[in-house]
């Protein structure tokens, strides 16, 4: 019988998978745009897609448990809507921040974080009452 981990609760479970995610994004962003010289928005697009995918991956196993039928493609599609909506909320925040307040342009983990705290309410309600409810066998 294989063991699987399972999170405390889903809630703690989906913030312990948002800060991995957090690491994620913003570790590649900052890469980029301090190693590369990259603007900020075009780091996080590139940033962005590899944190959603190693989200959707322990979302799925760990914070929801929710293996075997319910890890369907279109799971994973309505997963990939979802962070969508919430990057969209993130971005709005983080772009509103980085051209409006002075100094966060040159600082943007702040913005990054300011976005990512939003998005997470967003994301974390779709997550637990849309992606991952019941199998999801269609």
């Amino acid at each position: 019988m294989k063991r699987q981990l399972v999170s405390p609760s889903p809630l703690m479970g989906y913030i312990v998978v948002g800060g991995t995610g957090f690491v994620v994004d913003g570790g590649v962003m900052q890469l980029l745009f301090s190693l590369g010289s990259w603007d900020a928005l075009y780091a996080r697009a590139v940033s962005f897609p590899i944190a959603v995918t190693v989200t959707w991956l322990l979302n799925r196993n760990w914070t929801f448990n929710s293996g075997g039928e319910k890890t369907s493609h279109k799971r994973y599609w309505l997963y990939l809507i979802t962070q969508l909506i919430g990057a969209g909320v993130n971005v709005l925040v983080f772009s509103l921040l980085i051209k409006t307040v002075p100094g966060v342009s040159d600082y943007p983990l702040i913005a990054l974080a300011a976005g990512s705290i939003t998005a997470l309410v967003v994301t974390y309600t779709l997550s637990t009452y849309v992606i991952f409810t019941t199998p999801y066998n269609a």
